[in-house]
């Protein structure tokens, strides 16, 4: 999702500049309720697998340092290198350039704002145990709607209140996952008449406004985020070519976007600025060459720890 995302572009001015009423358009911003809020259900269901105990917050998040914000912090400094080199508006100077790391960049804000929810999460369960999410997810709401203003928005602190509700999602999902087994066809059957609505309401707007709604942080955009990943976890079977690519997933989502860009370039100086065959290319290289990266990655005890995150 992530990676069409940017094939298509996050505004009609990005990526292939299609515009509405385009149906390319129109799905990409669709998704926009669902792709980071489903990755935040992700990472809270994955946490929930091993909780952290008293005595462990230390170890855990200096391991969550190493295997988000070091690579993270190797992939924007990238970035931003070649957004200096092609001058594009991602680009910074060198009075500049160390905001990189402490403020939202370009898409790499989600690992700040998903590490300061593992922080602060594993720090209050270690010293409550694992039955405080409902609470913490009540309290995570009105925050959620509050759209908090934070000055200067230091490690992305604004997106981890809206991400909050949806990774807390995910860890409850997890720890009460009999009971979602146990009643899956009701709950699947609320979860998906909650995501046809949400998506109605979404797409009545554009026949009023010719888009959709701006805003991601209203009811509509809660419901969906919350049930669409609980219908898809529940409904779906697991398809077997998609788990092939769970060990390179979080390289993808740090480096597919020089390949989308990459591709971009090559066919503009092509003169192909559009067409499913563009498209497809295009995804296809933000998926397979990071794989690839990945795997060369894999080669080298440094490249391992620097580029994946990983020990040595």
């Amino acid at each position: 999702m992530l990676v069409s995302y940017h094939v298509i572009g996050g505004s009609p001015g990005n990526g292939l500049q299609i515009d509405y009423p385009h149906p390319l358009r129109i799905l990409n911003d669709l998704l926009v309720d669902f792709r980071m809020p489903a990755f935040a259900f992700v990472a809270g269901y994955v946490y929930a697998i091993r909780p952290v105990g008293m005595g462990e917050w230390g170890r855990f998040v200096s391991g969550k340092f190493r295997r988000l914000l070091i690579p993270g912090a190797v992939a924007a400094t990238l970035f931003v290198i070649m957004a200096n080199l092609f001058d594009t508006p991602f680009g910074r100077d060198g009075d500049t350039f160390w905001r990189i790391y402490v403020y939202p960049y370009a898409h790499y804000w989600f690992l700040q704002a998903i590490f300061l929810i593992f922080t602060v999460l594993a720090f209050v369960e270690a010293r409550t145990g694992p039955r405080t999410a409902w609470a913490l997810l009540a309290i995570s709401i009105p925050f959620y709607f509050a759209d908090v203003f934070m000055p200067g928005n230091l490690f992305s602190t604004k997106q981890a209140f809206y991400l909050a509700p949806y990774f807390l999602c995910g860890v409850i999902y997890y720890r009460y996952l009999h009971v979602f087994r146990q009643h899956r066809w009701i709950i699947g059957i609320l979860c998906l008449v909650t995501i046809v609505v949400s998506l109605w309401l979404n797409l009545s707007r554009i026949e009023d406004q010719g888009f959709f709604s701006r805003s991601t942080r209203d009811l509509q955009s809660l419901a969906l985020g919350m049930t669409a990943p609980v219908f898809l976890m529940l409904c779906l079977p697991n398809w077997a070519p998609l788990t092939r690519f769970g060990a390179a997933s979080f390289t993808i989502y740090l480096y597919h976007v020089f390949a989308t860009s990459a591709s971009r370039r090559v066919f503009d100086s092509l003169g192909m600025d559009g067409g499913a065959f563009v498209i497809v290319a295009g995804i296809l290289a933000g998926i397979l060459l990071p794989i690839a990266l990945h795997i060369l990655a894999e080669r080298n005890g440094l490249t391992r720890r620097l580029v994946l995150g990983q020990r040595r």
